[in-house]
């Protein structure tokens, strides 16, 4: 018998000794009963923290991708919001060039009539520039300079 096979069997002859008094042991079998429990509840904890992590870093990704599919949308030609805003755009000007031709044929005696017509279309000009700053300011800006509106 070689030593390294005599080593061998030595330390099987240790680890049974080990084994056989350990299991008779009172204190040992509940100490391996408490890290048992501990192991298990720690695999436990770890999975479920894993698995709310995983879900939160789904649930974040999803909410960037929406976000910015709905910037692109917006700044995009052919998106259903770009296409929205650039109607009411449209519309806004229109009443402001319509407004300055009533405003041009009346001359320097306008109807009662379109006066009214006139300050309402100055509230929503105010209104729709309001929401230009807020939402496209370079767009509220070009606006502006078009009308010479500060």
């Amino acid at each position: 018998m070689t030593d390294k096979e005599r080593r061998t069997l030595a330390n099987e002859r240790v680890e049974s000794v080990v084994d056989e008094i350990s299991n008779r042991e009172p204190r040992v079998q509940k100490a391996r009963a408490r890290y048992e429990l501990a192991h298990r509840l720690f695999r436990g904890v770890s999975a479920v923290v894993l698995a709310t992590i995983l879900g939160l870093l789904i649930y974040l990704t999803a909410s960037a991708n929406a976000g910015a599919e709905a910037i692109q949308d917006c700044t995009t030609p052919g998106g259903e919001c770009y296409e929205r805003s650039q109607r009411q755009t449209g519309v806004v000007v229109g009443q402001i060039v319509k407004a300055q031709q009533d405003a041009a044929i009346q001359g320097s005696k306008p109807s009662q009539e379109n006066l009214v017509l006139t300050k309402a279309n100055a509230q929503n000009i105010t209104i729709v520039l309001g929401i230009l700053d807020r939402e496209y300011p370079e767009a509220a800006a070009a606006v502006r300079r078009e009308l010479g509106v500060k």
